[in-house]
């Protein structure tokens, strides 16, 4: 657990993998960054704006920017997927996406076959741009062999595909 100089209050979540804030009324939570492989400890720069996250089964710490986005990385109306990057790739690979609204948003995996692989992130989200780090390695139950995939990604109005290509 972790807290920032406007009070937030930043935990994990081995479960989902990810990160969640709360207000200072340990409310209104949203996730700020997702994909880690079982999170097991935060702790802020002195500026407030990285965010390290410690993975339990590896070790590898994640950098999170919490550092104001760009407004024009917010799509006009309703979601925008980026290409992941890099792609292709080995281990893992960056997946990024932007709401205008706050919305309910699913990410999930595909194989060329139209069969479900398994949902990465399935959460509330503030309008914004969101990266999700997607880790290979994170899937114990799943092996994933090289070869093309399909990301998917859904609000309540609107749905978007990209293809990503995993090697050895």
């Amino acid at each position: 657990m972790a807290q920032d100089h406007h009070g937030n209050i930043y935990v994990t979540c081995n479960g989902t993998n990810s990160v969640y804030r709360y207000d200072s009324n340990l409310e209104n939570r949203i996730v700020v960054s997702s994909g880690h492989n079982c999170p097991s400890g935060l702790e802020y720069n002195r500026d407030g704006n990285i965010l390290a996250v410690s993975n339990f089964f590896t070790d590898i710490v994640d950098f999170v920017s919490m550092a104001p986005f760009s407004i024009d990385d917010i799509p006009e109306e309703g979601l925008k997927l980026n290409q992941n990057f890099p792609n292709p790739f080995r281990n893992s690979t960056t997946i990024c996406f932007s709401i205008s609204e706050p919305a309910h948003v699913i990410l999930t995996l595909y194989d060329t076959r139209g069969r479900f692989i398994t949902t990465l992130l399935d959460d509330y989200y503030l309008a914004g741009s969101y990266d999700f780090l997607l880790n290979v390695g994170s899937f114990s139950d799943l092996e994933l062999s090289p070869g093309i995939y399909f990301i998917h990604c859904k609000n309540t109005t609107l749905e978007l595909t990209k293809e990503i290509t995993l090697i050895r």
